[in-house]
């Protein structure tokens, strides 16, 4: 299936849940074939304009992206900056998320991926959605999954893949100490992790931290070929 058109340009749509619910995603289109479908796992700072550009980044690559807005049961339409005051409301809400309803939305959207052509559907999240992408690969039916610094994932260490996952840490993240780092190796072995000198927690959102001396660029490059290996034909 191919998407004719230009530049990138993403468009605000609609999923339905399986308990009805409608909440908002943000939708990428790739411009020529398309390579699979991914669905993206925000920061608790909602469908930003960082998340976004993530979207426009693997659309770009060939994916079908969606990235659903899954605090809409919370609040909708959550999309806020990197201020401190905008940090302390983002900490707010992760309390308030369940994982399971969490990852019945996650299955939503990669319907309604599929739906738009791709027939293999991978799960990529950052911080607080990089466990909920790995989550997707221990509980879900998933094709693959990249984890972006995902710092809960040390809550849950009897939990296993049960799909292809990766997982991307920098050892400069305070949210993962090296203790941390530790525990989820040793209850993850068998999952790839690669770890990052220097790289702080988010080294992916430019946005937020700009350059960081090639780990973002690194991290995606690895991405693109995991994703590649485990949604190509």
């Amino acid at each position: 299936m191919e998407h004719s058109g230009g530049a990138i340009m993403g468009e605000k749509i609609t999923i339905t849940g399986r308990d009805g619910f409608r909440f908002g995603a943000y939708l990428a289109l790739p411009r020529g074939a398309v390579k699979g479908g991914l669905v993206v796992c925000q920061e608790i700072f909602g469908v930003n304009d960082y998340l976004k550009s993530v979207c426009e980044f693997y659309g770009a690559a060939g994916y079908v992206t969606v990235a659903p807005q899954l605090f809409d049961r919370i609040e909708r339409d959550i999309a806020l900056d990197y201020s401190p005051q905008n940090l302390a409301r983002a900490l707010e809400f992760i309390p308030k998320a369940d994982w399971n309803t969490a990852l019945d939305d996650v299955d939503a959207a990669r319907q309604r991926v599929r739906s738009a052509g791709a027939p293999k559907v991978g799960v990529l999240g950052f911080c607080w959605g990089g466990t909920l992408a790995w989550l997707c690969a221990c509980r879900r039916d998933v094709d693959c999954a990249v984890a972006y610094y995902g710092s809960e994932i040390d809550d849950f260490p009897h939990e296993h893949a049960r799909h292809p996952v990766i997982m991307h840490i920098g050892d400069a993240d305070r949210t993962i100490p090296p203790d941390r780092l530790a525990r989820i190796r040793s209850a993850q072995a068998d999952t790839p992790i690669h770890v990052y000198p220097g790289a702080p927690h988010g080294f992916d959102n430019t946005i937020r931290h700009g350059t960081d001396g090639g780990s973002a660029k690194l991290a995606r490059q690895r991405t693109l070929e995991f994703l590649a290996e485990h949604l190509g034909d």
